[in-house]
């Protein structure tokens, strides 16, 4: 599963899955090709696996519904991408996309590929907010530690992770480092010292491996500022990542103050300086603003506990789970699509 960022066969993902999660061992099986669902309804998520199971749905005349995230082969402005989309929407089964971002919702009805009533907005995603309570103490600077931590995290899809912003992660450190001789930098994921050069770094930079969510979490109750520089178009063109992006969620619903990038203005939730810092995707910019927050380290902690107040009401139970059961709820009931004339049809099955 290349577009994983990784080289696994399904059976190893559902053999790591079923290990932190036994109760699902008669819940889960793989679908081969020709195989018909059973159930009354379906539901996904990600625009490459409906892609996927498109032909098994429309064989057993399924109703079925998607949340469209970014990611999962799903780009902006690619021919080969809308034309996918076009042949899911025209399905006579498909009854309901959830867009978790408004230029999402906003590109299928500019580009006429989904009528606006099947669409839901539900800005955000399903990352439901730890129990504080389960987590360890939160560490700050002067109290429980002497240095003040600031932290990136992301997967390697490209040299030096443009993309996720690795590089300018790095270059604004350097900066940072000069100005403070009590920061330190945290790095999660795939990397390490090979990538980049960061000799002048040495001593206060730290690569740590993938961590688990809950791994994670526990983490970054260490960790003072996140930063996400990440930036779009860059891994392809028509790539682009949600804002904010899922570590920086992680990262806030454990008290960690966040800095990202919003080239795309995706934002309709948060207020930058209040909960959330809004920067853009130079170093120079990066490191100026992380600078000044922690030059006011006692704002940093108020925008670390605002952010936290915020990110858990976003992505709060309520925030995405109830909107999204109610359409389960209604995905039976809900209209097929009138037909589409051709070349919109959907082709017929073999």
């Amino acid at each position: 599963m290349p577009f994983l960022g990784m080289q696994k066969a399904p059976s190893d993902l559902i053999e790591s899955h079923l290990r932190m999660f036994p109760q699902d061992q008669d819940r889960i099986q793989l679908l081969h090709e020709g195989t018909s669902f059973a159930g009354q309804a379906a539901y996904c998520v990600f625009f490459q696996n409906v892609r996927t199971y498109l032909d098994a749905l429309n064989r057993s005349c399924t109703p079925f519904a998607f949340t469209l995230y970014p990611g999962g082969s799903f780009y902006l402005n690619e021919p080969a991408v809308d034309e996918g989309l076009k042949r899911i929407f025209d399905s006579p089964n498909f009854r309901c996309v959830i867009a978790t971002q408004k230029i999402t919702r906003d590109y299928l009805i500019d580009k006429g590929l989904c009528d606006e009533e099947r669409i839901r907005l539900i800005y955000g995603g399903v990352m439901p907010p730890p129990a504080l309570s389960d987590l360890p103490e939160k560490r700050y600077f002067g109290i429980h530690k002497k240095t003040v931590d600031v932290c990136f995290a992301g997967w390697k899809y490209m040299p030096l992770g443009r993309d996720k912003g690795f590089d300018t992660f790095i270059h604004a450190a350097r900066i940072l480092a000069k100005r403070f001789e009590f920061v330190q930098f945290h790095v999660i994921g795939p990397w390490d010292e090979q990538e980049i050069d960061v000799s002048d770094l040495a001593g206060r930079i730290h690569f740590h491996a993938p961590l688990s969510s809950t791994d994670l979490r526990k983490f970054f109750r260490g960790i003072d500022l996140f930063l996400s520089p990440n930036r779009v178009f860059t891994l392809m063109p028509g790539k682009f990542d949600a804002f904010p992006l899922g570590c920086c969620v992680e990262a806030a619903l454990s008290g960690v103050a966040v800095c990202a990038t919003d080239e795309l203005n995706q934002n309709i939730s948060f207020t930058h300086g209040r909960d959330v810092l809004i920067c853009g995707v130079e170093a120079e910019e990066v490191a100026n603003m992380a600078g000044e927050a922690i030059a006011n380290y006692d704002g940093l902690c108020e925008l670390a506990a605002a952010g936290l107040s915020k990110f858990s009401e976003v992505f709060g139970w309520e925030a995405q789970m109830a909107p999204r059961l109610e359409v389960l709820s209604r995905l039976l009931s809900l209209p097929a699509p009138p037909p589409v004339p051709p070349p919109r049809r959907v082709p017929p099955l073999p």
